[in-house]
């Protein structure tokens, strides 16, 4: 099916409220005593809160201090800015992500001793805006007058300050994917589960299960060690009739990369979602993964109880809240054989690598022997030599990893060639030949080409595609993985007491359409719908780079209608031409 694309644009928002290119009608407003100036906010789904940004006019001067508040006026972070340019966006990050639930006020904000802060009043702030993040109540931005961070919480003139965040959805395994069959019946008291494991380390801040309309009680969501041991627990509230359910627990839970855990939750009715012959096997986009054979998990109780049974390949429809926190390819505990090779011209030195999901590259890392001095330049290159993001380093260390974040994470596309690399003006390099790059590397980050240690010899930085005996020049990358998941097929419909009597006819539709002619598009949404007309929802969640779609969550004997976008920056057209496709029955 072919679906042709138009181009008329429309707002979108992706991890920022305000994008780079938005910019204040008034970037000063004169100068005023001391006053933090911020932004009320809430998100549709869980994730972490990792920086704050600012317009900055070039008379707003003096140290900016950037806080993160719960709605109420708890702090939460804290980050002083460094490293800033004259006048436009400037971001900080905090020193760790914090956790943020979803549909809930929060408020950040950052201190501009010296005001001459932007400033544009009767803002439309009524105008919708795409999800994840929204502003909150009638007048959201805000301020307080005081020397010193403050709360704020007064408004003016409906005004907008220019303030905003730097924000990472949480993933799901699951996502929006429904059961094949809703309800199995009544049953005994049951906690049911999942197994899994993540790709990188990051925390677990809550619980999903999908309910069916007889699926009641008060329903317990636990987190546990894959041996058993409770991890957090807590009480699902606020339920809808039926659907996907969330709660999230009172504190984060810290997890471990390629560890496995189990989720679950208590269904003291019965009544649970339940698909059999579920086809596991196929492959799931990370960073979470279901563990072992027959991940989908039970036990019969009439409380909570570690599930560690399992039935005929059953999936129970239970799912986790995860948010990841930043990997790197070489861990902090790898160091080079060579820590010096001596001093040589100025080079830059890089690695190739790619990513097995998307994600954010935020930093760039290098290993520093004692005599590798100068000013170091990091650097993010597409597989081709486009220059995507730079960063000077600054407050390094004597010798040992060295880290500098860029001011905007960069999005990557997964299974994408890109260069990390570093200026080192005097040489003294790391250099260990004759690496062993064939060596199995953990995901989601991996070399790329039989030689990815490269080079190139320059005054100042440039583009590094030379390489030498099977180098490693100890050059890193610092990643955060932000796709979120789908279910990996379809699901068949069978009883969890009565096995199935033939092998269940599993279903996809593929969509496909024409590529656009704009050269300045990034990529492509797709929506559907089961009503011819709309409305659509959004089926990918970060923008397509090839021009095809599988779609494994279907059902037989339905039609579902698609339409296309194209993404340009941040914007996003009109929906394309609906076509519609006809799923076999069975």
């Amino acid at each position: 099916m072919i679906l042709a694309l138009s181009a008329a644009p429309a707002g979108i928002c992706q991890t920022s409220y305000w994008s780079s290119s938005a910019v204040p009608g008034t970037p000063e407003a004169g100068a005023t005593p001391s006053v933090t100036l911020g932004l009320q906010f809430t998100s549709d789904v869980s994730g972490s809160v990792t920086g704050v940004r600012f317009y900055k006019g070039p008379h707003n001067l003096g140290t900016h201090v950037g806080t993160l508040w719960t709605g109420g006026g708890a702090k939460l972070a804290e980050v002083t800015f460094t490293g800033e340019t004259a006048s436009g966006w400037q971001q900080a990050n905090f020193a760790a992500p914090v956790n943020i639930s979803p549909n809930t006020p929060y408020v950040i904000s950052y201190l501009a001793p010296a005001g001459n802060y932007a400033f544009d009043s009767s803002f439309p702030w009524s105008s919708p805006r795409p999800g994840p993040l929204h502003v909150s109540g009638g007048s959201p931005g805000v301020f307080s007058f005081a020397s010193g961070v403050s709360f704020p919480a007064s408004s003016y003139l409906s005004g907008n300050y220019w303030v905003d965040l730097v924000f990472v959805p949480a993933n799901t395994y699951w996502g929006s994917a429904v059961p094949g069959t809703q309800e199995a019946g009544a049953t005994p008291s049951v906690t049911l589960g999942m197994r899994f494991t993540s790709d990188v380390p990051g925390s677990v801040t809550g619980v999903r299960f999908y309910k069916g309309p007889h699926n009641l009680g008060t329903h317990i969501g636990t987190l546990w060690s894959g041996g058993g041991s409770k991890l957090a627990e807590v009480i699902f509230s606020g339920e809808t009739g039926s659907g996907w359910q969330q709660a999230n627990f009172s504190t984060p839970v810290t997890i471990t990369a390629n560890t496995p855990y189990v989720i679950s939750y208590l269904a003291p009715a019965g009544n649970y979602a339940f698909d059999s012959f579920f086809p596991w096997s196929n492959p799931q986009a990370g960073p979470l993964h279901a563990s072992g054979s027959s991940p989908g998990v039970f036990s019969f109780g009439s409380g909570v109880s570690f599930p560690g049974s399992s039935y005929l390949s059953g999936n129970y429809w239970v799912d986790l809240v995860f948010v990841p926190t930043s990997t790197t390819y070489w861990t902090s505990s790898a160091v080079p054989g060579t820590p010096e090779m001596g001093a040589t011209p100025s080079v830059t030195l890089g690695l190739q690598f790619y990513a097995d999901v998307p994600g954010l590259v935020t930093g760039v890392r290098f290993y520093k022997g004692p005599h590798n001095l100068g000013t170091h330049v990091g650097t993010l290159w597409s597989g081709a030599g486009a220059k995507l993001a730079e960063i000077a380093f600054s407050g390094e260390s004597a010798s040992g990893w060295q880290q500098a974040n860029f001011a905007t994470p960069v999005n990557i596309a997964a299974n994408t060639p890109y260069v990390i690399s570093y200026l080192a003006p005097q040489g003294s390099y790391p250099f260990d030949s004759n690496f062993s790059w064939s060596s199995p590397h953990t995901g989601p980050l991996h070399v790329s080409g039989s030689s990815p240690g490269v080079f190139s010899f320059a005054s100042g930085v440039s583009f590094p595609t030379n390489s030498y005996l099977s180098g490693n020049y100890w050059v890193d990358v610092v990643f955060v993985p932000t796709s979120g998941s789908t279910a990996p097929i379809s699901s068949p419909i069978s009883s969890p007491l009565v096995p199935p009597l033939q092998t269940p006819v599993l279903h996809t539709v593929t969509v496909s359409w024409t590529p656009s002619i704009s050269p300045s598009i990034s990529g492509y949404n797709i929506y559907r719908s089961t009503t011819s007309g709309g409305p659509y929802n959004k089926l990918n969640l970060l923008p397509i780079l090839t021009t095809s779609y599988l779609d494994a969550v279907v059902v037989a004997g339905q039609t579902y209608y698609y339409v296309a976008t194209t993404v340009q920056l941040t914007n996003e057209s009109g929906y394309s031409a609906q076509t519609a496709a006809v799923v076999p029955s069975p």
